[in-house]
């Protein structure tokens, strides 16, 4: 999937709310888009799109329930977009693909 058909099928998923959809498109900022995985924090999302922290950290829960997303407990958390969720499917286990090596640190620039 693309990083523009992705953010279709997040506007159209009725199941979402808004601040859901907001933190969804705040994460892909930071996410590498061929894998749509990486590192990010839920600080950096909040400041990305101008939420209060308790709000962004609420979607982020209500997103792991839904299994929208899988993170990995941390301040900069791994986190893998379920890409299968807007397909109709859902994650096939309960772990994360993670990389090897440091793939997602900071950003360049930051």
């Amino acid at each position: 999937m693309k990083e523009y058909d992705l953010r279709k099928a997040i506007l159209a998923e009725p199941k979402l709310t808004a601040n859901e959809k907001l933190v969804l498109f705040g994460m892909m900022i930071r996410l590498d888009w061929n894998s749509f995985s990486g590192c990010v924090s839920a600080s950096n999302v909040s400041d990305l799109i101008s939420l209060n922290l308790r709000s962004v950290r609420r979607s982020i829960s209500s997103l792991k329930e839904k299994k929208v997303i899988k993170r990995k407990s941390g301040s900069s958390a791994f986190t893998q977009i379920n890409l299968n969720y807007f397909r109709g499917d859902t994650f096939d286990s309960d772990t994360l693909d993670t990389p090897k090596g440091d793939t997602f640190g900071t950003p360049k620039g930051d």
